[in-house]
């Protein structure tokens, strides 16, 4: 998969920029392109405190040829990483507002806004509360079947709806 990999990559690419994916970094290397990773948390640290340290050694292999680590706050332990630059606290600000998610979506804007965030098929096992006035439940695929439930509009991005609702349910 590496090999294929750093072939196609070498064909049209000149930097590979990951969050962190090390097949990405073993692969640009391979190719001898630079690459850049943006991560808190790398795979060889999940690997190995899960106990699969022949898996966390592939990984922290892979991250050894990174060009640069944007490390992300907060962050786990990455030693792997050569070289690191900590950018700070990122985040971005959203266009949409409370307001103007309730009127795209034609719910009361004093209500309650619950966005259920989680992969299509998991979301539907979430038992929701019964109904409750004044709470409107939210997701990207159809959740339920409920007067109380809304789906996000596919123009909408996920980073708008996560700042204009109240809760976020996710993993």
């Amino acid at each position: 998969k590496v090999s294929a990999e750093a072939d196609r990559l070498g064909e049209t690419v000149d930097l590979v920029y990951g969050d962190v994916p090390p097949l990405a970094f073993s692969a640009a290397a391979l190719a001898a392109l630079p690459s850049v990773a943006v991560a808190n948390f790398s795979w060889d640290w999940i690997y190995r405190e899960m106990g699969l340290d022949v898996y966390a050694e592939i990984a922290a292999e892979a991250y050894s040829h990174c060009k640069l680590l944007l490390e992300l706050e907060p962050a786990a332990p990455m030693p792997a990483f050569p070289v690191k630059q900590q950018p700070g606290l990122l985040g971005c600000r959203s266009e949409l507002d409370r307001a103007g998610l309730a009127s795209i979506l034609g719910v009361d804007e004093h209500c309650t806004l619950v966005l259920v965030s989680l992969r299509d098929g998991v979301g539907n096992k979430v038992g929701l509360p019964s109904v409750k006035e004044g709470v409107v439940y939210l997701a990207g695929y159809q959740l339920v079947e409920r007067d109380d439930f809304s789906l996000i509009p596919p123009s909408l991005s996920h980073r708008d709806v996560i700042s204009a609702c109240d809760v976020v349910v996710t993993k």
